[in-house]
């Protein structure tokens, strides 16, 4: 495609620019640019595109867009007003506006998002309407899977994806969509469906208050951005969701009255057991999930995929059986009952102790967790403070400690533990703090290892080394045994 195709619709400026001059592809990383590709150069927190620009060239890049003019420089320029907002124009050209061929839906929330947007996806599979996923495990469909590192992805990634999602023949896409994505205008199209799970306090290094954040979630389902908005009515700010709507929204909840609702919720250590009103359509779900955020994040899945024209009966049978999540509440062995999650937040890690206390029926509860580096700091001491009161005994370690010193941030974490607890003890090692929760718990004990979920890597000054809660547990568990 020429370059005057690609910028159609789009306001620029333009420097040594030849019209007909054939563009490859639209590239934000100077890394990924090959001969013929378009960068655009974008302004970040910590940098500018503009300092990647000879890189981008030397690579093979044929244009440079940016903000400003750049001195130097052997290509041709094109200065835009707003670069992020071109990138999307551009994309929408280049891959021929692949999101108008398909069905989209936004998961949007604090927690929940991962969960609900494989359950979507799994259940409009099952039910004859292909859908990809695209998330925090990457971009999924048609067994092809792509890793991108973020919740969303960026913009020309996401469109590539879309694109060849067409082409593979699905009919619909299931994305997570980030408060970060939401502020950067990522994804620049209207959805079919938004999601709302739930809001709390996360992400205040970056939005500074929760208002500000809250206010950015909230404006994913003004009418321009969505055409049909499921919303949490048991949630404040899906309340406030509400008040801002009005029309095209659909409510889930428990506690007040909704669209789609559940009676008779029970849970066990085996999982739940309730009846979902779907549309005044009843039917009996029994699952082996545990605890109450789920069964909102099933509500979600159910009312989403009853609008996209799966049968109500379809979907409670597929609920019934639904795909572990890995490192969601992740059960990962039974001699002694440990489970990884993801909760990396004071609300995550507040629910998942409190819903291993409702199934525990006798042993102690030990909680393994730290919090990440280069991230708000504010929570850490609030997250030791309900580890503290929650746990019998807590283990604090260290995350992605990124280019913070974990020492330092164990210490933030150990202050709130000992507003509570004396019982804690700090590991700086996560490996180690994992084999020493093994080694203090007995047959039947529960321990809790949160933070980083599914994570297969451990990030510490700029290095990604490989990590995974999961398989440290399981091994501390047979090697403990064995020697016994």
């Amino acid at each position: 495609m020429n370059i005057k195709e690609v910028f159609a619709n789009l306001i620029y400026e333009s420097f040594g620019i030849e019209e007909n001059t054939e563009i490859t592809s639209i590239c934000i990383k100077d890394s990924d640019c090959k001969a013929g590709s378009a960068f655009f150069c974008i302004k970040g927190n910590r940098t500018n595109g503009v300092n990647y620009v000879k890189n981008a060239i030397r690579r093979g890049a044929t244009v440079i867009i940016s903000e400003e003019y750049v001195n130097n420089c052997s290509v041709g320029q094109i200065i835009v007003k707003n670069v992020r907002e071109s990138i999307g124009i551009a994309c929408d050209n280049f891959y021929k506006s692949p999101q108008k061929k398909l069905r989209k839906i936004a998961v949007v929330g604090t927690n929940g998002k991962t969960t609900v947007c494989e359950l979507i996806s799994f259940v409009l599979n099952k039910c004859g309407i292909p859908c990809g996923k695209i998330g925090t495990f990457g971009i999924e469909y048609a067994d092809k899977h792509l890793e991108t590192g973020f919740t969303t992805p960026d913009t020309p990634t996401l469109y590539s994806a879309m694109s060849d999602m067409v082409n593979s023949g699905m009919q619909a896409v299931c994305m997570e969509l980030s408060a970060h994505a939401i502020y950067y205008n990522k994804a620049n199209f209207k959805f079919d469906v938004t999601v709302f799970t739930n809001c709390t306090p996360e992400h205040l290094d970056f939005f500074e208050s929760f208002n500000e954040y809250r206010k950015t979630k909230v404006s994913a389902f003004k009418a321009k951005n969505s055409k049909l908005a499921v919303v949490n009515i048991d949630d404040l700010t899906g309340q406030l969701i509400s008040c801002m709507r009005g029309r095209g929204m659909i409510t889930y909840g428990i506690e007040n009255p909704a669209d789609v609702f559940a009676i008779d919720y029970n849970e066990d250590e085996n999982g739940m057991n309730f009846m979902i009103n779907l549309f005044d359509s009843l039917h009996e779900i029994e699952n082996s999930y545990l605890g109450r955020f789920n069964l909102y994040n099933i509500l979600a899945t159910a009312t989403t995929c009853a609008l996209l024209g799966a049968k109500t009966k379809d979907i409670a049978t597929y609920l019934c059986n639904p795909p572990t999540i890995k490192g969601r509440m992740e059960r990962v062995n039974d001699t002694i009952k440990i489970f990884v999650d993801y909760a990396h937040t004071p609300d995550g890690l507040k629910l998942a102790l409190e819903t291993i206390l409702k199934i525990r029926k006798e042993g102690k509860v030990i909680c393994v967790f730290g919090c990440g580096g280069n991230r708000d700091p504010s929570k850490r001491e609030v997250m030791g403070e309900i580890s503290g009161q929650l746990a019998d005994f807590t283990v604090i370690t260290s995350d992605n400690p990124r280019f913070e010193d974990a020492q330092f941030i164990i210490s933030q974490i150990e202050q709130g533990v000992r507003k509570k607890t004396q019982k804690y003890i700090t590991i700086v090692d996560r490996e180690q703090a994992i084999r020493y929760a093994v080694s203090k718990a007995c047959e039947g004990d529960y321990i809790l290892i949160a933070g980083k979920g599914a994570e297969e890597y451990q990030e510490q000054m700029g290095i990604f080394r490989k990590f995974s809660d999961k398989e440290i547990a399981q091994k501390s568990v047979i090697e403990k045994y064995d020697k016994l």
